[in-house]
C-alpha cells in the first residue's frame, strides 16, 4: 500500500482552493467517503480505497495511497478538482469574450437592534436595506438587509450554493464581531415557534391570539444572483471615526446606533480587506473567534448568561495562540501562567485604557469556574431571575458587560495588526 504524501500531486501550493469544496470533488468522482479513525476519511468506502485523506484544522494535511490506488487516474482527478473549482475551458472561452467570470450573489441578513437604513459598498462586498416589504413595529429587535457579495463562477451546481452560503455566513459572522450591532444568518432549518398574531399594531390584548408558525423572511422579488452590484436608492450608511466607533467609554454611541439606523466605523472597509488577505490558518482563527461571539448572542444571551460569558472568553482564546503554545506543568500539563497571558493579550489587542492587568486576571477566573461547573453568574441563580439579588449580582453584571467589550475589541485590534503587518503571520 502506497504511504507517500499526494496532496502536492492533486492539490500544488499554488492553487488556492476551499478544502470543504475538495472533499465534494473527490465525493463526486470516488464515491461517498468512510470514516478511517479519528480525522480520516477513505474514498470510496469499501476495503479496496482508492485513497485515504487525513484532515486538521479545517484543512487537508495528507493524502495517502490506498489498495485501490491503482484503478484511479490522479492526473484526471486533478483536472478535475482544478476545473470544477476554477478553471474550466468554458471559463477561458467566457474570459476571452470579456465576459466577467465573477457573479454577484445575494444574501438576506438581520441587524439587532439597529437598522441597516443605508448602503455601504467595497469592491466585493455590498450592504443594502431591505426594501418595502420589510416594515416592523419600533420595537422590532430584527432588522433584516441584504448583503451583496462577488463569487468566482463554478460550474458544478454544489459548489456554487456552497460557496453562496459559505461566503453569506461568514459575512455575517464578520459584521458581527466587528460592528456595534448583533448580524446574523437566519439558520437552516428554519425554527418554529409559538407566535402572537396581531392584526394592528395597538391591538387589544383580549382580541390577540397565538399560533404555531415558522421564524422565516421572505421577499417576492428577491433572486439569488445578478450579474452586477444594484444600485442603491439609499444615501450611503454614515460613517464615524474608528477611535469613537470603538472608545472604550464612548457610552452614547449605542443610544445613536437605535435612533439613528446603523453607523459604521471609517475603518471597516480597510478590516474587511486586511480578512480577506489572512492566509488559511488566521482566517480560520478569526472565523472561530466570530463562530464563538455569534454563539454568545444567538441562544446563551436570553437563556444562560454564564454560557454567554465562557462564549465570549472562548472568542479571545481562539485568537490567542499564546495561550495553548507555551510550557505546561510537568504535574497537571497546564499550559503555565496562562491567567496572565490572557491579561496580557487582551491589553496588546484591546488597548490599555480597557481596565488593570488584575481586572482582566479576575475575569479569567471568572471564567474558569464557569467553565468547570464551580459557580455560575449571579443572573443565572434562581433567586436573580426572581429579581432577589445576591451579593455578586452586580459585581458579576459589571463582568459580563467588561466581557462584552472587551472580546469586540479585541477581534478588532487583532484583525487591524494583522492588517497593518501584511504578512498574515
Amino acid at each position: 500500500m502506497a504511504t507517500d504524501n499526494l496532496l502536492d500531486r492533486l492539490l500544488p501550493s499554488d492553487f488556492e482552493v476551499d478544502h470543504y469544496e475538495v472533499l465534494a470533488v473527490l465525493e463526486r468522482h470516488l464515491g461517498p467517503p468512510g470514516q478511517d479513525g479519528p480525522g480520516k476519511l477513505i474514498y470510496p468506502d469499501c476495503k479496496e480505497y482508492a485513497i485515504r485523506v487525513r484532515w486538521g484544522n479545517g484543512s487537508i494535511s495528507r493524502i495517502e495511497g490506498g489498495p485501490g490506488l491503482g484503478l484511479i487516474d490522479l492526473d484526471s482527478l486533478k483536472v478535475a478538482v482544478r476545473e470544477e473549482l476554477s478553471e474550466s475551458p468554458h471559463f477561458a472561452q467566457l474570459e476571452s469574450k470579456g465576459i466577467p467570470l465573477h457573479r454577484i450573489e445575494r444574501a438576506i441578513l438581520f441587524s439587532s437592534p439597529q437598522k441597516v437604513a443605508g448602503y455601504f459598498r467595497t469592491p466585493d462586498l455590498q450592504l443594502l436595506p431591505a426594501p418595502g416589504p420589510a416594515k416592523q413595529d419600533a420595537d422590532a429587535t430584527e432588522h433584516p438587509f441584504y448583503i451583496e457579495f462577488s463569487v468566482p463562477m463554478v460550474q458544478n451546481s454544489m459548489i456554487r450554493d456552497y460557496r453562496r452560503w459559505r461566503i453569506a455566513r461568514q459575512t455575517a459572522l464578520v459584521l458581527n464581531a466587528l460592528l456595534r450591532t448583533h448580524v446574523r444568518l437566519k439558520p437552516r432549518p428554519a425554527t418554529s415557534l409559538w407566535a402572537v398574531c396581531r392584526h394592528t399594531p395597538n391591538e387589544p390584548e383580549a382580541e390577540q391570539h397565538s399560533h404555531w408558525t415558522q421564524e422565516l423572511y421572505i421577499d417576492p422579488d428577491f433572486r439569488k444572483s445578478a450579474v452586477a452590484f444594484t444600485e442603491p436608492h439609499a444615501p450611503p450608511i454614515p460613517q464615524i471615526p474608528h477611535d469613537e466607533y470603538y472608545g472604550y467609554y464612548a457610552k452614547l454611541i449605542p443610544v445613536r446606533l437605535v435612533t439613528q439606523g446603523l453607523l459604521l466605523p471609517d475603518s471597516l472597509e480597510s478590516m474587511l480587506a486586511a480578512f480577506a488577505k489572512l492566509d488559511r490558518a488566521d482566517r480560520m482563527r478569526f472565523v472561530r473567534a466570530a463562530q464563538w461571539i455569534g454563539a454568545a448572542y444567538a441562544g446563551a444571551w436570553h437563556n444562560h448568561m454564564s454560557s454567554h460569558f465562557v462564549a465570549l472568553v472562548s472568542a479571545v482564546e481562539s485568537l490567542a495562540t499564546e495561550l495553548t503554545d507555551g510550557p505546561r506543568c510537568e504535574k497537571c500539563g497546564q499550559i503555565k501562567g496562562v491567567t496572565q497571558r490572557f491579561a496580557d493579550f487582551v491589553e496588546k489587542y484591546a488597548g490599555r485604557d480597557t481596565g488593570e492587568t488584575k481586572a482582566k486576571k479576575a475575569l479569567y477566573s471568572l471564567r474558569s469556574q464557569l467553565t468547570h461547573g464551580s459557580g455560575l453568574l449571579a443572573y443565572d441563580d434562581y433567586l436573580s431571575i426572581m429579581m432577589i439579588q445576591t451579593p455578586y449580582f452586580f459585581e458579576h453584571l459589571d463582568a459580563f458587560v467588561e466581557m462584552a467589550e472587551l472580546v469586540r475589541r479585541v477581534a478588532v485590534g487583532w484583525l487591524r495588526d494583522k492588517g497593518e503587518r501584511g504578512d498574515g503571520a
